[in-house]
């Protein structure tokens, strides 16, 4: 019988072997990951490449999304979802990339403002929080392309230059 310790250490283990840990970009990264601190608290500003080509001119066409930096309350969260969910070692990085639930509990985690977000009628959309976290209800609107990029923004898979992200804040 597999304890809650020692599958979150597996799963961990799993996590950190497939490279999804981005702490390191030494050669020996692989050795060290997982053992490195999560850098600080950071925000990056990000918009989707396709309103930038379809209004290269016209940045009031621009939705603008504000995320937070992935940390380790953010990976905890992750892996009590895989527990909840008897997800073993062997399965936890396919777990972690395919699976919709943890790109919903990503973006709701780290996902801290938008501006100029339009829904099909053209009306503006906020930002819905409970509890600082974005509202299942927000999250609901947000389609799965748009919310998978935000996930490979926020774990770092598409690099956002800090000048992109300069000329975007709000």
């Amino acid at each position: 019988m597999t304890t809650k310790r020692s599958a979150k250490k597996e799963i961990n283990k799993e996590i950190e072997s497939k490279e999804n840990v981005k702490d390191i970009k030494a050669p020996e990264g692989n050795k060290l990951a997982g053992l490195v601190l999560y850098g600080e608290e950071e925000f990056l500003f990000w918009t989707p490449s396709e309103y930038r080509e379809v209004y290269p001119e016209d940045r009031s066409k621009w939705p603008v999304f504000k995320i937070r930096s992935y940390n380790a309350e953010d990976e905890s969260a992750i892996i009590e979802l895989m527990i909840s969910e008897n997800v073993d070692s062997k399965n936890a990085t396919m777990f972690f990339v395919s699976d919709p639930r943890t790109t919903r509990l990503i973006v709701k985690r780290c996902l801290v403002g938008v501006k100029n977000l339009r829904d099909v009628n053209d009306k503006e959309v906020k930002l819905e929080t409970e509890d600082g976290l974005v509202s299942d209800k927000f999250i609901s609107r947000l389609p799965f392309k748009l919310k998978n990029e935000l996930k490979k923004v926020i774990m770092g898979s598409t690099e956002v230059t800090e000048e992109e992200s300069a000329s975007l804040k709000f």
